[in-house]
């Protein structure tokens, strides 16, 4: 019920999208279906496409208009996709702070209309 619930809101959201928006598709592997799905969908809508990912010769790289390929060495001791989860959260965090920074004014009143929403949820 989970997965189909994900595919499901990732299709939706995808399907929303348009010329001039821009889709970030992240997986370590690079071949879940529901992610190239979700970038046919995008691609489809007219919307720009990139992958973050492990491999660069996955499903996914290949559906995507640009690649950003993360690489990291696993051990033997923590399940596979561990450490590429920690360098993709990294990669997503430069691409954030850069898009931040050429937005800056957007995102400080987005920032603040967001803080002023839940405000009230605290004591």
């Amino acid at each position: 019920m989970g997965a189909w619930w994900a595919l499901g809101a990732a299709l939706m959201a995808a399907g929303m999208m348009g010329p001039g928006d821009f889709f970030v598709a992240i997986s370590h592997s690079g071949s879940s279906r529901d992610v190239v799905q979700a970038v046919d969908v995008v691609k489809a809508a007219g919307a720009s496409t990139l992958a973050i990912v492990s491999y660069a010769k996955s499903s996914v790289s290949k559906e995507a208009e640009r690649i950003l390929q993360v690489a990291s060495a696993e051990t033997g001791y923590r399940f596979e996709p561990t450490a590429p989860r920690i360098a993709q959260l990294c990669v997503i965090d430069v691409l954030s702070v850069g898009v931040s920074l050429l937005r800056r004014d957007e995102v400080i009143a987005n920032l603040n209309r967001t803080r002023k929403a839940v405000a009230r949820l605290r004591y």
